[in-house]
C-alpha cells in the first residue's frame, strides 16, 4: 500500500514541477493513513508544518517532521513513507502555517510555542471543542489584525 501512495505523490510532484515550475508553484503536503482500530498511522510529510503528537494531558510526545521537499520544487523527488502510532488517549494536531504565522497588529507571530501552550491549557476538551478553543486563542492574539493566509486545524483525539 505504501508504494502506490508514494508513487501517486511522486507523479503529482513531477506534474507540478514540470508543468508549473516556471511559475514557482509548490504545495506542502501532509498525508496520513490511520488505522482507527490499532492507532497505527503511515504518513508522508512533504514540507508541511510538523504535526504534533500529544500524550494525554497535552504533553508533546513527538513532531512528525518533514521527510522531503514540498511538491513541485524538484522533479523525481523521493517521498518517504514513515510510521507512527497514535496510542489510546493521544491526540494528533495538524495545522497550516496560517496558525503559527498569524500576526498581531505589531507583527508578532503567534508561533509554535503559543500553540503548544494553548493545547496544554485546554487538552482535556473534546476534539471539536479544542479546535474551537484554539481558533479563539489565535483570534484573540491577532486582535482583528488583517491576515494573509488561511488558518487550518485538524485534530484527531483517540479515546483512552
Amino acid at each position: 500500500q505504501a508504494a502506490p501512495l508514494a508513487d501517486t505523490i511522486g507523479l503529482t510532484n513531477d506534474y507540478i514541477a514540470t508543468e508549473h515550475g516556471a511559475s514557482h508553484m509548490f504545495i506542502t503536503l501532509f498525508y496520513g493513513q490511520l488505522n482507527t482500530h490499532s492507532g497505527a498511522m503511515r504518513y508522508v510529510n512533504a514540507g508541511h508544518n510538523s504535526p504534533m503528537l500529544f500524550a494525554p494531558g497535552g504533553l508533546l510526545r513527538s513532531e512528525l517532521e518533514s521527510s522531503s521537499l514540498p511538491l513541485g520544487i524538484v522533479p523525481q523527488q523521493h517521498y518517504e513513507m514513515r510510521d507512527t502510532t497514535i496510542a489510546r488517549g493521544d491526540m494528533l494536531l495538524c495545522f497550516s502555517d496560517g496558525i503559527t504565522e498569524a500576526m498581531d497588529a505589531s507583527g508578532t507571530l503567534f508561533d509554535d510555542q503559543r500553540l503548544l501552550d494553548a493545547v496544554r491549557a485546554h487538552a482535556d476538551l473534546p476534539a471539536a471543542a479544542l479546535v474551537e478553543r484554539l481558533v479563539e486563542v489565535v483570534d484573540a492574539f491577532v486582535g482583528g489584525a488583517p491576515q494573509s493566509d488561511d488558518m487550518t486545524l485538524l485534530l484527531i483525539k483517540r479515546e483512552p
